[in-house]
């Protein structure tokens, strides 16, 4: 399946907000003991923005996008202007082959769909993607 991307607006206000959200248990039994437990593989994020401005043609693209997502039923990728890159993480060694690419948060690694301008290294040097 193909996502949608968000159209690529550049009046974004500064300082978006971002948040994190897992599907967590937690149980606790008569004796104080506590279990949780996710149900999520990834967490969803929230992502809250504003437009410093926007020309009509702008709102009207913005509208006919959330129109086509059917406002939040379908999925869509957010190029971050603010958290958009991702440098020196090793995807893998050995012989050739695919690798996920992923996005690191302290010791989380966690899977990226979409990648733009991807420089590959292989012995610290740029190699090309074919």
């Amino acid at each position: 399946m193909v996502m949608k991307k968000f159209p690529a607006i550049k009046s974004l206000e500064w300082k978006s907000t971002k948040s994190q959200k897992w599907n967590t248990i937690v149980k606790t039994s008569g004796a104080g003991k506590i279990r949780t437990l996710t149900t999520w593989q990834r967490p969803q994020y929230t992502i809250t923005t504003a437009f410093a401005y926007l020309t009509p043609e702008q709102y009207r693209e913005i509208m006919g996008f959330f129109a086509s997502i059917k406002g939040g039923h379908e999925p869509f990728l957010w190029l971050d202007p603010e958290d958009y890159e991702e440098k020196g993480i090793q995807l893998g060694t050995g012989a050739e082959g695919k690798w996920q690419a992923v996005r690191k948060f302290g010791d989380y690694l966690e899977p990226v769909e979409h990648i733009e301008n991807v420089t590959l290294y292989a012995d610290g040097k740029p190699i090309s993607i074919a």
